[in-house]
């Protein structure tokens, strides 16, 4: 079964962030590049020639009960598999998936792949926080209408203005403190190391959870290409 990033990283996120925030207020950006990340897109081996896909970044913007809650935002399209991509962020998040965390605002969010003309921006997609987003096990169609894959151990982080490196929001997150866009991939991380993000964890939220996936996230080395699978693992076909 593929890895659960997504509903676990996001939901780690959330289940901390969301304690005691507030949607952060529109801000104006000019139009240069804030951020790029780089990636290619593939067929998993054993699964059959996809569509025409389209890639879309899916934000988690909150929780209704025990279902979670993203907002899409389309960013590439790719008509023929494999494919390069890259993504230039030229503004920040949709508003409904920024965060306040001691004044700094937070996004997170993954790398999603529809059949093309599925998704929307701004289409509001619901899953169960201890659910899969793919196929279940005994086959059928995935949690998410039209998803035909995705990043499953990497996600993207939104920083609004720079922080010290050593806020606990930052080593948090691996030292990620410069304003913009950063590519993490999920750990692993030392015990020692993972202590120390979960100490700084608590510190911004006492008596809230920090999750372990929030803690596993390493930022992306330079040069580093996300990889978009496209298919299911074959325990999941149909």
């Amino acid at each position: 079964m593929a890895k659960r990033l997504l509903t676990s990283m996001l939901m780690a996120a959330l289940a901390a962030l969301a304690l005691g925030c507030d949607p952060l207020a529109p801000t104006d950006y000019p139009g240069e590049v804030l951020g790029s990340i780089e990636g290619v897109a593939i067929v998993r081996p054993g699964s059959p020639s996809p569509p025409e896909t389209e890639i879309a970044l899916v934000w988690a913007s909150g929780v209704d009960g025990d279902r979670l809650r993203m907002v899409s935002e389309k960013v590439a399209v790719s008509a023929k598999l494999p494919a390069a991509w890259r993504i230039d962020f030229r503004h920040p998040p949709p508003r409904q998936a920024m965060l306040i965390v001691n004044e700094i605002g937070i996004a997170i969010g993954g790398l999603l792949a529809f059949e093309a003309g599925r998704i929307a921006n701004g289409q509001v997609i619901a899953v169960d926080t201890d659910g899969d987003l793919g196929p279940p096990p005994g086959g059928g169609p995935p949690a998410v209408p039209y998803l035909l894959g995705h990043a499953e151990n990497d996600a993207v982080v939104y920083l609004d203005r720079d922080i010290e490196p050593s806020h606990p929001l930052s080593v948090s997150f691996g030292g990620i403190h410069r304003a913009g866009f950063h590519a993490v991939t999920i750990g692993p991380v030392s015990q020692a190391e993972a202590e120390v993000r979960a100490n700084a964890c608590r510190k911004l939220y006492p008596g809230g959870a920090c999750m372990p996936d929030l803690v596993d996230a390493v930022p992306s080395p330079p040069g580093y290409r996300v990889v978009l699978e496209i298919g299911w693992p074959r325990a999941n076909a149909p």
